[in-house]
């Protein structure tokens, strides 16, 4: 899993809009984004059939701390997410609970378990360059997180 912290006074919500602008109207790509306030999961799948995407590159976009500035961005694997999961309240829960950065973190898995064999990471990661310089950004941490399930 890969981590990267940005400073500047960079938007959230506007991050996330480009990425689903981007990633959503391309070929045998869906883009969806899930959270409120500044806090959000951008998912990125592979086909042109939601019913049929199980795994998706999740990238969950989060200020680093409460009125801070700057943005804390983590891209992992997760399993892609439908109102058909469960009953609409239910759903909404697990959404809320989801958007807590460390309960985010604890369900993202390793890229290399992700999408094989493309370069989707790679783009994913060259567009969210984009979208923060756009905003006045620029990168100040970079980390590789392991996984709390492996070994």
């Amino acid at each position: 899993m890969q981590q990267k912290i940005y400073q500047g006074t960079l938007s959230a919500n506007e991050l996330a809009d480009y990425l689903v602008g981007y990633f959503d109207p391309q070929a045998n790509l869906q883009a969806q984004k899930l959270g409120k306030d500044e806090t959000y999961i951008v998912q990125i799948g592979q086909g042109d059939v939601v019913e049929k995407i199980h795994h998706a590159l999740s990238v969950t976009i989060t200020r680093p701390a409460k009125d801070a500035s700057g943005l804390v961005i983590t891209m992992g694997e997760q399993r892609w997410f439908t109102a058909q999961m469960a009953g609409g309240a239910a759903f909404w829960g697990l959404i809320g609970l989801l958007v807590t950065p460390w309960a985010l973190f604890m369900l993202l898995w390793p890229l290399r378990d992700a999408i094989s064999g493309m370069d989707l990471p790679k783009d994913i990661w060259q567009q969210i360059e984009l979208g923060i310089a756009s905003q006045g950004g620029k990168l100040a941490e970079e980390h590789y997180l392991k996984h709390p399930h492996e070994e």
